[in-house]
């Protein structure tokens, strides 16, 4: 792997990357030159990413840092990227140590939400964590001019409001007491439901039978 505008080089099993990607897998299994040549350049994507990406492909373990700026910093471009690579069970371990730290009083930053809006795909999990946690811990936003917040958050945010209004918006559950384990997952080949998503969707089932 080339990774980076200066090429850092890292050695990689393949059969790890195509496991965790479906980026990696189509260009291992297809037609693409990467197959042949044994290696992948990555020119617009940084190191540190990357280092991340690998770590938590090699031992299902992610570090995004002890403080809560370093998570804020990293969270969303670690999203982006896993995103890029189609690593979606990375995407949800992002979300499950995010909603972690929620209920530990540690909320979202307004800048961190910049980005979130401003790089990420429309509609994407951490677009709703981000305007979940604020409705959660009740922050303080400033809605007079000018905003700090892109516009598109700013609506959805208001919208949000409406929905915690109108409908039992909130469910916590005895491992986080914010949302529930599965709500800020995605699920595909490379990132099946697990367990506790099943049971998540169990109680949903519940939810519905009593709101009668």
């Amino acid at each position: 792997m080339l990774i980076g505008p200066d090429q850092t080089r890292f050695s990689v099993h393949k059969d790890v990357l195509c496991q965790r990607s479906s980026f990696f897998n189509a260009a291992f299994s297809g037609d693409w030159k990467e197959k042949n040549e044994r290696k992948i350049a990555l020119p617009d994507d940084n190191e540190e990413l990357f280092s991340k990406f690998l770590g938590w492909a090699y031992t299902d373990d992610l570090d995004l840092g002890d403080e809560a700026n370093e998570r804020r910093t990293l969270a969303v471009p670690l999203y982006g990227f896993a995103d890029k690579l189609g690593a979606t069970a990375l995407k949800n371990k992002i979300m499950d140590q995010l909603c972690n730290k929620v209920s530990r009083k540690v909320v979202p930053s307004t800048k961190m939400a910049r980005r979130a809006f401003d790089d990420l795909q429309d509609g994407c999990k951490m677009q709703e964590y981000i305007l979940d946690a604020w409705i959660y811990q009740n922050t303080p936003l400033d809605f007079k001019p000018p905003y700090e917040l892109p516009e598109s958050c700013m609506n959805k945010l208001v919208c949000r409001l409406f929905e915690q209004r109108t409908q039992k918006f909130w469910r916590r559950n005895s491992d986080t007491g914010f949302g529930r384990r599965c709500c800020y997952h995605q699920h595909d080949s490379f990132a099946p439901k697990r367990p506790k998503c099943e049971d998540d969707d169990d109680d949903d089932d519940d939810d519905t039978s009593d709101d009668e």
